[in-house]
């Protein structure tokens, strides 16, 4: 069975808006909230906002700051 060997295999990949992340949780709102109003899991909303704490400034410049590919929950 070689023809397995292009599958892809797992969950698929959700690219969440970050910046939108960032400006609903500044506005004070739940994870929940959020989670909801983006169409994600809390963990993935959650994960999305950790990761954009994780770019150092200069890269983040360098490369596209909006989305980031984030696992399913």
């Amino acid at each position: 069975m070689y023809f397995r060997r292009w599958l892809r295999l797992g969950r698929p990949q959700i690219v969440v808006d970050v910046r939108k992340v960032a400006a609903l949780r500044e506005q004070g709102r739940s994870w929940p909230a959020i989670a909801k109003q983006l169409g994600v899991g809390v963990g993935t909303a959650y994960r999305a906002y950790q990761e954009l704490s994780k770019i150092p400034k200069a890269e983040s410049l360098s490369r596209n700051p909006d989305s980031l590919l984030v696992a399913a929950d």
